[in-house]
């Protein structure tokens, strides 16, 4: 995988939505909306070719490559 600086600042907010399991609380803690919230966390899926949350409307949850990727 060629380095891209981008899935650093992607990092960030996954750390804060997987420590808070809330797109809104990590919104909260990072001063970004729940839209931008959920795009960083797009882009980090797109950008490192994983499933890194399992996500509906009523409850977000870290997937086995999401876990890993924390660890």
């Amino acid at each position: 995988m060629i380095f891209d600086g981008r899935i650093i600042a992607g990092i960030t907010v996954f750390v804060a939505v997987a420590k808070t399991g809330s797109y809104a609380k990590a919104g909260e803690q990072l001063g970004l909306s729940r839209s931008g919230i959920g795009k960083a966390i797009g882009r980090l899926e797109d950008r490192t070719g994983m499933r890194l949350f399992d996500r509906n409307s009523r409850a977000i949850k870290l997937t086995d490559q999401g876990r890993t990727f924390l660890d």
